[in-house]
């Protein structure tokens, strides 16, 4: 997933990946900073335990600092 972050700036987001059929919903929360000048494009993948047991990526909701 890929997202802008502005100039020195955090991201604080929550994301809800699920495996194939549905089932198994996990929530993972995280947060990134960019440090500068300039906003800067970053990303996020799944990270390899879930896609190990198929997770995929259903719903990304961003929150305030």
């Amino acid at each position: 997933m890929w997202f802008e972050v502005a100039a020195r700036s955090t991201v604080v987001f929550t994301v809800t990946m699920e495996n194939a059929e549905g089932q198994g919903r996990h929530e993972h929360t995280a947060w990134v900073r960019n440090a500068a000048a300039a906003p800067q494009e970053m990303t996020w993948v799944v990270p390899a335990y879930a896609r190990e047991m198929d997770m995929r990526i259903v719903r990304v909701e961003f929150h305030s600092e």
